[in-house]
């Protein structure tokens, strides 16, 4: 039982309410026990000292006096106590009842009753509780403190013995109440630890099964759990890990099924033109055409080849940020006269709006360039043929904020959550006319944020927007 959380937690916690309840109940019973001792120890005082006076007043310092005995008995009768009055040596002078009396000398080594003797004429005042025993035969509160003369010297002690009688009934009854009591709370206790045990153990046992289960490689596994407590932080973590792996797993799919499509496809074409060629099915006045558009597929499998070799770097680490001051307005304009033969093939219009002429920024200039040089080709790529290509900068306190537009069909919000991921693409329907295997976007976001820097997408019916962030030069130290 032991080896489980469920078992250390619900016998440690019934251990616990058990032992906190074995001492409510003995402190309780104590308590009551000293409160009456105390009140009756209070009361006896007093009589003792109507007794002492009684003493004095008989003019004789000696327990022979008949008036003083007299008195003594007087007082025990009205006050239903026994009284046993002692000499200096500790032996009986006087009794009021002759039970006691013949007790004490058939037991004359009791051991509580001698204790009593000896403080008393020892000068201290004591009182006990004494439960039925050879020289009681009923539970009594005892009290006994010393005899004086009017000198203030001991001649003797008194000891008086009140029977509990019903007070003796009274707290058995209370003990079984408190024990009646303990033993319903500690039952109510018991059941309300097994259920909330039982409501912790439960969702942990559930984590553990989709753990196994994630392990085997169901991604889809959840746990489903409600709440505010570390539980329910425990299990949306997991959810968001299996969530994760998930995306990634389709991803990963995703990017197999890319990269298959993208080298599979050169590589036939390369393979039958070459074949064409050097068995003579190609023309020979056709085979220049054929053998470029074999060099065009090599050449795309080398750019494919690069961009899964810069992702390498980039998860490695091995990929420094050198930040110069260099203008990013510059760097805006060579590149898109890189780019200026697909433009015209899609006959799209070209719109710059710098707010500075130049405007300089510090960054690793290599790395920024393959930044702008991933998005302008992506913002050719999905716009329209007519469309529009939109490049924009401007300056925001420390900060530059360079923009990519292109008209055409706004990214779907599915297609936002993951269009920065890595080999995602969100056209998959593997179009010749679209290339890419989803990893440029990826490659431009992780150069960002190793720069500390962001990309965002802002986008309508019409238009869609790449825009992001690099330091300006002005606060470069």
């Amino acid at each position: 039982m032991f080896n489980s959380i469920f078992g250390r937690l619900f016998t440690t916690t019934v251990l616990v309410i058990l032992v906190a309840l074995l001492l409510a109940v003995s402190l309780s019973a104590y308590l009551v026990r000293v409160e009456y001792l105390d009140n009756t120890s209070s009361e006896m005082e007093a009589y003792r000292g109507e007794l002492n006076d009684a003493y004095i007043a008989s003019g004789l310092n000696s327990v022979s006096n008949i008036s003083f005995f007299h008195s003594v008995l007087e007082f025990a009768y009205d006050q239903d106590i026994l009284v046993v009055i002692f000499d200096q040596n500790g032996g009986i002078w006087w009794f009021s009842s002759a039970n006691i009396a013949e007790n004490v000398m058939l037991n004359p080594d009791d051991r509580d009753f001698n204790y009593l003797r000896l403080q008393a004429l020892s000068g201290h005042n004591v009182s006990k509780i004494f439960g039925q025993n050879k020289i009681m035969d009923v539970s009594v509160v005892s009290y006994a403190a010393p005899l004086k003369d009017d000198g203030g010297q001991t001649v003797g002690a008194i000891a008086m013995f009140k029977k509990m009688g019903d007070l003796a009934i009274l707290f058995s009854s209370i003990n079984k109440q408190f024990m009646i009591s303990a033993v319903v709370s500690f039952a109510v206790a018991f059941l309300l630890i097994l259920a909330i045990a039982r409501s912790i153990t439960k969702p942990i046992n559930e984590v553990t099964r989709s753990v196994k289960s994630l392990a085997k490689g169901d991604y889809s596994t959840r746990v489903e759990y409600k709440g505010e407590d570390e539980i329910s932080y425990l299990a949306n973590s997991f959810n968001e890990m299996a969530r994760d792996l998930e995306n990634h797993e389709t991803l990963r799919n995703s990017f197999v099924g890319n990269v298959s499509h993208e080298l599979r496809t050169p590589l036939t074409s390369i393979t039958g033109f070459i074949q064409g060629v050097m068995d003579g099915t190609i023309p020979k006045e056709d085979q220049d055409m054929y053998l470029g558009i074999a060099l065009s597929e090599t050449k795309r499998l080398n750019t494919l080849i690069t961009d899964l070799m810069e992702l390498s770097k980039v998860d490695s680490g091995k990929f420094p940020i050198r930040p110069t001051a260099f203008d990013i307005n510059e760097l805006l304009r060579i590149t898109l006269l890189s780019f200026e033969k697909r433009i015209d093939e899609k006959h799209l219009d070209v719109d710059v709006d710098f707010e500075a002429e130049n405007i300089y920024v510090a960054a690793d200039k290599g790395k920024i360039t393959q930044v702008v040089t991933n998005l302008i080709d992506n913002a050719i790529k999905f716009n329209t043929d007519g469309g529009v290509l939109r490049i924009a900068t401007e300056l925001k306190k420390s900060k530059v904020v360079a923009r990519i537009t292109n008209t055409g069909k706004p990214i779907s919000e599915k297609d936002k959550e993951f269009i920065f991921e890595r080999f995602y693409k969100a056209d998959q329907s593997h179009n010749r006319d679209i290339p890419g295997t989803g990893i440029g976007l990826s490659l431009v976001k992780k150069i960002l944020a190793q720069h500390g820097e962001k990309i965002w997408i802002e986008d309508t019916p019409t238009e869609t927007t790449f825009a992001f962030t690099l330091e300006s030069a002005r606060t470069l130290k």
